[in-house]
Parts: structure tokens; C-alpha cells; sequence
């Protein structure tokens, strides 16, 4: 009987593993949006963590870095990542599909509004710059112009 009772107060006293939660099965980061250079040397992709949105670039040395700064969980979508010809500049898309009504998703209800417009990051030094109100882009073989859809 002492044996029974010293084996059941033992169990008691072992600390209860908690269950994981389903936020930490969501909450995990995930990639999406693969997109290679024409040459091979240089991928890029979407990574959603924590619902912030980053565009992350794998140059050819291997080493992988963020190359975008969105800090915000502001539910703006980042899509359409495509490299120019020459696989120095990366476009991409971000804000979703505007409703029936013409109006861009804007979940973290910015006074402002919200848009989906076309940006261009310079891979040589990062700077980021919106290009146009619109989606789809695509180069011209040259690099030097894009083709887009608006509307």
C-alpha cells in the first residue's frame, strides 16, 4: 500500500506537459512565391512570419538575407515576384485584388487607404521603390520597361 501511495504521490508531482496550442502550429514562419534569375544564381521568396510579409533573396555565394522591411503584421500581401532579364532588379507586387467596388484590401484599416501597386528592388544596394498602381508585371526583353495591368 505504501508502495501504491508513494508511486501515485511521484506521478502527481511530475510536472504536466503542456499541449501545444494551434497559434504554434500557425504562428510558424512559411515561405511562398519562389522566383529563380534567368541565370540561376539568384532566388528570392515570400516568408510570412507572424503575419509579417518579407521578400527574402539567395544570392549565388549561398547566403541567404531580407531584403525588404516590413515589420508590421498590416495584412498587405507581397506576390508576383519576378527578376529582370539581367537578374539585377526584383518586382513585385504588393496589396491584393481590389473588390467589385475598385477598393484595395486594407485589413489594418489605414487612413490612408490602401493600394496594389508594383515595386522594384536594386539588388545591388536594396533600395526599394514603387513603380506604378497595378499587378501582373512583366519586363521587356531589354530590362528597361515593364508591362502591367491596371484596373
Amino acid at each position: 500500500m505504501n508502495k501504491l501511495f508513494l508511486l501515485c504521490l511521484f506521478l502527481w508531482s511530475l510536472p504536466i506537459q503542456a499541449q501545444p496550442k494551434l497559434e504554434e502550429f500557425l504562428s510558424g514562419p512559411f515561405a511562398s512565391g519562389l522566383s529563380v534569375s534567368r541565370d540561376g544564381t539568384k532566388w528570392a521568396w515570400i516568408e510570412n512570419n507572424k503575419g509579417r510579409r518579407n521578400i527574402f533573396l539567395r544570392r549565388s555565394n549561398g547566403q541567404a538575407t531580407q531584403i525588404t522591411g516590413y515589420d508590421l503584421d498590416d495584412g498587405q500581401e507581397l506576390s508576383q515576384l519576378t527578376f529582370s532579364p539581367d537578374g539585377q532588379s526584383l518586382i513585385f507586387v504588393r496589396g491584393g485584388d481590389a473588390s467589385r467596388e475598385g477598393f484595395a484590401p486594407n485589413p489594418s484599416s489605414f487612413a490612408e487607404g490602401a493600394e496594389q501597386a508594383i515595386w522594384c528592388i536594386r539588388l545591388m544596394d536594396n533600395e526599394t521603390f514603387r513603380v506604378a498602381v497595378g499587378s501582373d508585371p512583366i519586363f521587356y526583353p531589354d530590362g528597361k520597361k515593364l508591362l502591367f495591368s491596371r484596373g
